[in-house]
């Protein structure tokens, strides 16, 4: 499916760049129904959200603006040239060699979950063992654009072949950004030399790798841990560029900030101390639930239009879309919660009501609770 969109795409540039206006509508015709095929299978629920939000807009769901499905197959073959270079085989088993376990951003098997259940065990243990533990959050925004990517070239010349590190080059040289505004036809592209390009399966891994790199420094500058309860308890969890130092004494937040500078991590403008929440999870189990909730509501609602296609998509496929982009919001880090049956129960009352919601099932129509399962 990836090798029929990369071809039509390729064919589509150059019959644009002869003015073949005949051959562009057919093969625009072509990779709009490649994707319409991909959003029926299950690579479809594999994908990046956004690539996902493209397949159910109006530019595949109607008939859309031509240069809306040419920027979407772009992006599309982008995304599997990158994802097909950072699952390599070569490359990933030394990614994870080279992290500390203390990051659980962007790596198999890990997840938020890992970084809220270590706040609870801490926030447990200083209310039970009535101890102190002082913990320093720092929020790098904006970090992915800050990598410089001469030093990043630089670390992964001691974990990388020469061969991967030339794709690795090959990939951050001649980028080029172009600003949209809504659907405005503005040709302002401009060259970039900084950062890594996001929305790609690359650029996680040459950011972690990039802020394994400053935390070393970080560690050298607080030093180890001089008391017993130091020496118990992690010195620091972090997921992507949300990173909390922790230790049973005041960490030199100065000498943490000028080791991070060297690396352009950190400025006065675009980094907050002392702000930084627990990867989106509130540490209190009932009000995370709540606020999942919430949240989970706001995006059924965003596909109101989605949810009343009665003819245009199946069931299955709106089943798919609930499971990705609705429930999975309910049950972020849910295996870090202590319920109560009670608040079991309504939990599961409230995901059959949203399914009801979905599948169109409303009084005077009813349906048994195992059967909407």
């Amino acid at each position: 499916m990836a090798a029929d969109v990369n071809n039509v795409t390729e064919s589509y540039l150059i019959a644009a760049k002869y003015g073949m206006r005949h051959v562009m509508d057919t093969l625009i015709e072509l990779i709009r129904d490649n994707f319409i095929v991909v959003s029926q299978t299950k690579q479809f629920l594999e994908l990046p959200v956004d690539l996902m939000e493209l397949f159910l807009s109006d530019t595949f769901v109607n008939v859309g603006d031509e240069l809306d499905v040419f920027a979407a197959a772009l992006r599309w073959v982008d995304y599997n040239k990158q994802e097909r270079l950072s699952q390599s085989g070569g490359i990933r088993p030394k990614v994870e060699e080279y992290l500390a376990h203390s990051q659980s951003g962007f790596r198999p098997n890990r997840s938020t979950s890992d970084v809220v259940c270590t706040h609870k065990r801490l926030a447990a243990k200083t209310n039970v063992e009535n101890v102190c533990i002082k913990i320093s959050g720092i929020d790098m925004s904006a970090a992915f654009d800050a990598i410089n990517r001469n030093k990043i070239l630089t670390i992964l010349e001691d974990i990388l072949e020469e061969d991967e590190l030339k794709l690795v080059r090959f990939l951050l040289c001649n980028t080029t950004i172009e600003t949209r505004i809504n659907k405005a036809d503005i040709q302002a592209s401009f060259n970039s030399n900084i950062g890594t390009p996001q929305g790609d399966g690359l650029s996680p891994a040459l950011f972690t790798i990039y802020l394994e790199h400053a935390l070393r420094k970080t560690r050298t500058v607080i030093g180890d841990p001089t008391t017993k309860l130091g020496e118990l308890i992690p010195r620091e969890i972090a997921f992507a560029d949300d990173v909390d130092l922790i230790g049973s004494q005041y960490i030199d937040i100065d000498a943490v900030e000028k080791a991070l500078k060297e690396f352009d991590l950190i400025s006065k403008e675009e980094t907050e101390w002392r702000k930084t929440n627990k990867v989106g999870s509130l540490m209190g189990d009932t009000k995370d639930v709540e606020r999942r909730e919430q949240l989970s509501n706001v995006a059924l609602y965003k596909l109101k239009n989605v949810w009343i296609s009665k003819d245009k998509i199946k069931r299955e496929i709106k089943i798919k879309l609930y499971k990705s982009l609705v429930k999975s919001i309910i049950i972020c880090n849910c295996g870090t919660w202590a319920l109560t049956q009670t608040e079991a129960n309504k939990l599961d009352t409230f995901h059959r009501k949203q399914l009801r919601n979905i599948l169109d099932i409303h009084y005077p129509n009813l349906i048994s609770n195992k059967s909407i399962y």
